[in-house]
């Protein structure tokens, strides 16, 4: 369907989405740090290491999950279970790519191998054109076109700002990137005031939300 991995970003990622996934990145980072603010006697002990990593990717990854995403060209949110432990992920997904958000490192643009990643990865054989035995079907196997797979990585530097918020297109063995597109430096060089103040009524709204349902940013009762 795709000659290769540049064509497809330039025909799935439109500017409205990146700017959708820089400020769901943003405003994951502004949560976490108000959360850890209003509550330092939980968070500054020797015990924080364990938690906050996690804590962190918690409210990054919120703001993708189905109860706060709001779907932008065609890419809908939903959880999926992905190894046998119970372990959940986000996803975005459209009828072309499927979208996996995920911390790494900072300089790099795709997180640790897992099986999941490699299984989705396979599909990105753009020789081959896509194509992928299906193995669930009654009956004879049959080749079906399967969706690409990108990784929505972001990386935070030691205060928790962002460093990184890059879509990358993972080869087929998981070890590199086809081709990748950078959010944060896309959306800061055009981004607008107008582009900003709406995007505080969002932020404004996710915290309501987050106090209402869940009471993250209050764990610790009213003071």
């Amino acid at each position: 369907m795709f000659k290769n991995a540049t064509e497809l970003l330039e025909s799935e990622i439109s500017l409205d989405f990146m700017r959708q996934i820089y400020y769901g990145v943003q405003n994951g980072t502004t949560i976490f740090k108000e959360l850890v603010e209003r509550n330092p006697e939980l968070f500054n002990n020797g015990l924080s290491n364990n938690i906050i990593p996690k804590l962190v990717s918690f409210c990054i990854n919120s703001q993708f999950s189905p109860e706060m995403y709001v779907s932008k060209d065609g890419f809908l949110a939903y959880i999926q279970t992905v190894n046998g432990f119970g372990y959940n992920v986000v996803v975005l997904e459209n009828e072309n790519l499927i979208l996996h958000v995920a911390k790494v490192n900072r300089g790099n643009k795709l997180p640790s191998k897992a099986k999941y990643k490699l299984s989705l990865a396979k599909n990105n054989n753009f020789e081959e054109g896509q194509m992928q035995l299906n193995l669930w079907e009654s009956g004879n196997n049959v080749a079906v076109l399967g969706r690409n797979y990108g990784i929505i990585s972001y990386s935070l530097s030691k205060d928790y700002q962002v460093d990184s918020i890059v879509l990358a297109i993972p080869n087929t063995g998981f070890d590199s990137y086809l081709a990748d597109v950078n959010i944060k430096e896309v959306v800061e060089r055009i981004k607008s005031v107008d582009n900003d103040k709406q995007n505080e009524k969002t932020l404004i709204t996710l915290k309501e939300k987050l106090i209402k349902e869940e009471g993250l940013l209050n764990i610790s009762g009213d003071r």
